[in-house]
């Protein structure tokens, strides 16, 4: 049996605590960091930033008592994290470097995952932590000072930000898709189908939706939808402005449901990782194994997705596919809380964490070598890889 359960895991409570509070610092520089830099963390909590050659800019220690994780990039020169510090819980926003806080708000319980928003939106980020009642979830948007706003309690949550920062699409309950403006909140999908995470391109919003013909991945434009194709089964897929990949869980009854459909809009292969071009209309089958993540690079055309060695273990054949071909780019052994965090929900992760380069040049896993955390940074034209030692997390700088 795989290590990681196929969809919509939910995430169980915990502790209690008081009510937000922020706290600004003007002491920052506008300066971004080289191309091609990673935030990352070590094992003792600190948080660095480093550059491709594996070379460390800065180190944030974790001093008394605090300790960093899941840093991700607000900007090219901005990372958020979440800070623990005892009992006390607090997401930060720093200056990639000069090291500075620039801003942080106190939470009852800790963050666990942020979704950065878009430049030019009102906010910073999303937050989604345990509710400090012992059941549920709150998921919270962070603005540009700190400040914290309440945005939802429903389980299981999943968001994406359209590509201007003004609006937040929101999975909400496993059951409605809604759309958050500064002009309020409006459902466009009720029932939804069977997936988590929605994905805003130029074009619109990618998502599940249930329909006469089944459930269809469709592209919401803010008028009406447009039907892509019929899918069966639990659905996984990450999009860019031209491809989508897909893969979804076969259900018993796929048979049933292919019987009664509507011709009008084609079945997407159930089973295997595609992609959709949705300049041609062409799908093409990457591979019929199960991917436990994949996402696109930067430029929207390189995709890079794992395949499980065996059934036992974390190693996993890392893999590129661009135009056609696909580039077999090694095996790595991957970090076992990295990957119970991340590849459950990758289709989140992969809106908020690259592990891929600006450029495309590369990609970034935390992978075990020797027994021993690292992180492996390697290059799609392929060669030895660069290795950073004492890591446990990754993320490219936009």
């Amino acid at each position: 049996m795989h290590l990681v359960a196929p969809l919509l895991l939910v995430v169980t409570a915990c502790t209690n605590g008081a009510a937000p509070q922020t706290t600004v610092d003007d002491t920052t520089t506008t300066v971004a960091p080289p191309p091609g830099t990673m935030a990352i963390t070590s094992g003792s909590g600190d948080v660095a930033i480093v550059d491709v050659s594996g070379i460390e800019l800065l180190r944030r220690s974790a001093a008394d008592g605090n300790r960093f994780s899941q840093p991700v990039w607000l900007d090219a020169a901005t990372i958020v994290t979440s800070v623990a510090a005892g009992t006390s819980h607090r997401v930060m926003a720093m200056d990639s470097v000069a090291g500075s806080t620039i801003w942080k708000a106190e939470l009852p319980t800790p963050s666990f995952f942020m979704l950065p928003s878009p430049p030019g939106g009102r906010y910073a980020t999303t937050s989604l932590r345990n509710n400090s009642s012992g059941t549920g979830l709150v998921a919270e948007l962070i603005d540009t000072f700190g400040d914290v706003t309440l945005l939802s309690e429903e389980s299981p949550f999943y968001a994406s930000w359209s590509p201007d920062g003004l609006q937040l699409a929101i999975h909400a309950s496993a059951d409605h898709l809604d759309i958050r403006s500064s002009d309020g909140t409006v459902t466009v999908a009720r029932p939804t189908g069977i997936f988590q995470t929605p994905s805003w391109i130029d074009e619109g919003l990618v998502t599940m939706r249930s329909t006469a013909g089944g459930q269809t991945l469709s592209i919401w434009n803010g008028i009406e939808f447009r039907d892509i194709g019929l899918v069966d089964g639990p659905v996984r897929f990450v999009a860019s402005d031209r491809f989508i990949a897909l893969q979804s869980v076969p259900s018993e009854s796929g048979a049933v449901e292919a019987a009664v459909r509507t011709q009008t809009t084609p079945s997407l292969p159930a089973g295997r990782l595609v992609v959709i071009d949705l300049q041609s209309g062409s799908t093409t089958s990457i591979t019929g194994e199960l991917t436990p993540m994949f996402q696109w690079d930067p430029g929207g055309t390189k995709l890079l997705f794992a395949t499980y060695e065996d059934e036992s273990s974390l190693d996993f054949g890392w893999h590129v596919w661009q135009g056609g071909s696909i580039a077999d780019l090694g095996i790595h052994e991957i970090q076992e809380d990295w990957f119970r965090t991340v590849a459950p929900f990758f289709d989140q992760y992969a809106q908020a964490v690259s592990l891929w380069s600006g450029d495309g040049s590369r990609f970034a896993v935390p992978a075990v070598i020797d027994g021993e955390n690292v992180v492996v940074i390697q290059t799609v034209a392929g060669g030895a890889p660069v290795v950073i030692g004492d890591a446990t997390w990754v993320a490219f700088a936009p």
